[in-house]
């Protein structure tokens, strides 16, 4: 800045006065070593920075010693040249200022010069710094390629990934990418949390304590080597948890953990032996989360929300636009893609098995105290706890006070399995009787099926009822009912109602059916195949049934009458609610009274082959039964040609669908 300054008194002329204010340069700015070799990445960069600030450095200079000389000219100029007081030369005074304009102008070349030296030496090093960024560049094309990618990762990729240890179980991994557990992935649910999973499915996941939608972008790579959550059968006690996601990992003690729907602490039917089990949960229980009952639909489009309330159900789609809750999915013109995760069905029971051997010399019996056993021998019995120091098989148990217990109160916490029906000979366990009349063929009818242990004598337990009086067929002592007379049914069959109501109040007040799955009542020339019979009845262990044999009638056939458990226990609380007829047969009767009591019907036709409703074939491979073969020879006949044509596996597997 240039100021001429005023003079003080009038006879002073005026000084000149010329400032000059100098910036500092940044130190941001590489020095003359850092010049000298800088780095590929810096070099081109800072070079022409530094260049510029030198030119306008330079700049600024030559301009502030022109500013000057044309000050100090003007000056001289303005006061002049004062030889004596009052007396001003302006000869002297022009000749000195054109002086001072000669020196001027060559200083101006000079600095005109040096800056035009300095613009061509700043071009040079620019010239210069390009050429050695190609170079740098070369060269760097020929690095290894892992320090090149290396270099990347370190300039682009958080370094705490590699840092911190791979994520464990349920936690977030969003910050490491990585998972402990062989063969998981990394999968994002939202920018702030992840989780490691085998797999996972766009959308909302029922099981999540979380009701954001996952959007399952892979985080990382996921863990090498395979899952190692258990399988059904397999020991779990290191992966603690389970391929299948509706079973948990239960201990059985120290040496022994698996997968299973279900666990009650005590023995298990299933096993070899009968060691008790721990049951512990060592994996988490597959539940729905809270916010599935307000978030989640119960039916209609499925699309929008993306989850399921009704357990099990998994939200499909159908297309773009519409999608439903299903079990599954299969239906032409869908594309059944899967829409969010599947909500978690309702807690199975453990599946019903036979009782194994050790079973029958280790187990209670109904109303038995089984506190040490841990297990019970009936049908559709379990052990129940009462404290610390009782517990006994009942087939119900409601905690608090018992009326039948000195109103003691009752824990009711379950100990082992429950039991469906003492099956010695096969599963389901089967309960067989016939009324015999004390004349006629079918005494020995039913003494060559005793003698063969054939018939109602292959079941797991039977009974031989006589009217009026008993005999012995085989080994097998009768066991005695009030007879009653019998007429002409309404269908010009026996009008035997009220002889076989009674023979049913004798059967229910022995109490063996108590014992087993199934009821059934036989004709003595009935030729009975139990194994085939159970084949049909599996499907249906712990229901509340009965077999409708023939569509003639939509009715029961009495040649072979079949009640589940629960049926005959219907029938007998609440038996006076059905009518009974004195002219009806008592096929005819049972039908209308199971209907009567809400018990349901079962429609299995091929259980029966009989030539009274659609014929009867021995060679049938499905059949249970076939009827009638009222003389021994046709009886055991039918019976070996049943025998040379059992159904095969496929069959098998048919006939339970």
């Amino acid at each position: 800045a240039v100021w001429v300054a005023p003079p003080v008194r009038s006879s002073d002329p005026p000084s000149l006065v010329m400032t000059v204010q100098w910036a500092p340069v940044s130190r941001t700015e590489p020095d003359d070593e850092e010049m000298a070799s800088p780095s590929p990445s810096t070099a081109p960069r800072h070079g022409n920075r530094c260049a510029n600030s030198r030119l306008l450095a330079m700049t600024a200079c030559a301009a502030a010693l022109a500013v000057g000389a044309v000050g100090l000219a003007y000056a001289r100029h303005a006061v002049g040249v004062r030889k004596e007081p009052g007396v001003l030369d302006f000869e002297e005074a022009e000749e000195d200022i054109a002086s001072h304009d000669r020196t001027n102008r060559t200083r101006n070349e000079s600095a005109s010069v040096l800056l035009g030296q300095r613009e061509l030496e700043v071009e040079k090093e620019q010239k210069q710094d390009e050429e050695n960024e190609e170079d740098e560049e070369e060269q760097n094309g020929t690095r290894n390629e892992s320090e090149h990618a290396g270099l990347q990762q370190m300039q682009h990729k958080p370094v705490a990934h590699k840092e911190l240890p791979p994520t464990t179980g349920t936690n977030n991994c969003n910050a490491t990418h990585r998972c402990a557990e062989p063969g998981m992935q990394c999968y994002e649910q939202t920018p702030a949390y992840a989780q490691c999973r085998a797999s996972c499915v766009p959308g909302r996941d029922p099981t999540h304590w979380s009701s954001e939608p996952w959007s399952c972008r892979a985080l990382g790579d996921r863990t090498p080597g395979a899952e190692t959550c258990a399988v059904d059968g397999g020991d779990c006690r290191q992966s603690r948890c389970c391929s299948n996601p509706e079973h948990v990992c239960y201990e059985k003690d120290d040496t022994w953990a698996t997968c299973m729907p279900a666990c009650d602490a005590g023995p298990r039917f299933a096993d070899v032996n009968g060691n008790p089990w721990t049951c512990k949960e060592l994996s988490q229980k597959p539940t729905a989360a809270e916010w599935v009952a307000e978030t989640c639909v119960a039916s209609g489009n499925c699309i929008s929300a993306g989850c399921c309330q009704a357990p099990g159900d998994q939200c499909f789609r159908k297309d773009a636009w519409y999608g439903e809750c299903r079990a599954m999915c299969s239906e032409p013109g869908w594309s059944c893609e899967a829409v969010g995760g599947r909500t978690p069905a309702a807690p199975k029971s453990e599946p019903i098995r036979p009782l194994p051997d050790w079973a029958f010399s280790q187990c209670s019996g109904v109303e038995q105290g089984c506190k040490d056993s841990r297990c019970c021998l009936g049908m559709d019995v379990q052990c129940y706890e009462k404290d610390a120091n009782w517990a006994q098989c009942k087939s119900r148990c409601m905690p608090g006070p018992h009326a039948d217990d000195n109103n003691d109160a009752w824990s009711c916490k379950t100990l082992g399995p429950r039991s469906y029906g003492v099956s010695r000979r096969g599963f389901p366990s089967l309960y067989c009787f016939a009324v015999l009349r004390l004349g006629g063929y079918e005494v020995g009818l039913l003494g060559a099926q005793s003698a063969k242990g054939v018939g109602i004598f292959a079941c797991d337990d039977h009974s031989i009822l006589t009217a009026g009086g008993t005999t012995t067929v085989g080994t097998t002592k009768t066991v005695w009912f009030q007879s009653a007379p019998v007429g002409i049914s309404v269908d010009n069959t026996a009008g035997n109602t009220e002889l076989f109501v009674n023979a049913w109040k004798s059967v229910v007040a022995a109490g063996v059916w108590r014992s087993h799955t199934f009821t059934l009542k036989v004709d003595p020339d009935a030729v009975l195949l139990p194994d085939r019979v159970r084949t049909h009845l599996t499907p249906h262990v712990g229901q509340k049934m009965f077999v409708i044999n023939c569509p003639w009638g939509d009715m029961i056939f009495g040649a072979l009458e079949v009640f589940s458990y629960h049926a005959i226990l219907e029938w007998e609380q609440r038996r006076h609610e059905c009518v009974e007829p004195k002219n009806w047969g008592e096929d005819k009767y049972m039908t209308h009274c199971m209907d009567a009591l809400g018990v349901s019907r079962v429609h299995d036709i091929p259980i029966l082959a009989d030539n009274l409703c659609l014929g009867s074939n021995c060679a049938n491979p499905v059949a249970g039964a076939f009827h009638p073969y009222k003389d021994v020879g046709a009886w055991m006949q039918c019976w070996e040609t049943a025998n040379q044509h059992g159904p095969s596996p496929e069959i098998a597997i048919a006939i339970r669908k």
